[in-house]
Parts: structure tokens; sequence; C-alpha cells
């Protein structure tokens, strides 16, 4: 079965505050690394309980959500939707 990345991306996207609270974005071999604006609008456990979603690690501006090797599936689909 395949998983909608597309859908994936917007619901993180969505938890971490909408589109405009993302200043950057990058990712390594199994994280989707996040900097925001404003941490008060990040909603962490909305993202811990998205279904693909293995965890979340926070420090500072920076909102690190962990996919494990579905990562680079879900990666390119941010940009899309920033």
């Amino acid at each position: 079965m395949s998983k909608n990345y597309a859908a994936l991306a917007n619901q993180i996207l969505t938890a971490l505050g909408g589109a405009d609270n993302v200043v950057a974005v990058t990712h390594c071999m199994t994280r989707l690394r996040f900097v925001v604006q404003d941490n008060q609008r990040v909603d962490a456990p909305a993202l811990k309980a998205l279904h693909g979603v293995l965890g979340v690690v926070r420090s500072g501006k920076q909102c690190h959500v962990i996919l494990g090797t579905t990562v680079s599936q879900a990666s390119p689909e941010v940009p899309t939707l920033l």
C-alpha cells in the first residue's frame, strides 16, 4: 500500500502552525527539520499523533519531525506546500 506523502506533508505543516510559520526546511536521513517563526503555534501532540510520524524533537525555534526511512518520500512534498 502506498502512502500519500503529500497529505502527510500537509498535515505536518498544519500542525506546525501553517506554512506561513515555517521559515526554513531541510531533511536528513530520518527527519524533516523545520525552523519556525512562532513556537506557540506548533502543536507537538498533533504532530506526534500523525500516522507515519515516529517522534518530534524541539529545540529553540527548530522542530524535527522524525519519519524514519520514509523521509526521502515525504521531503519533496513539503516545498510544494510552502
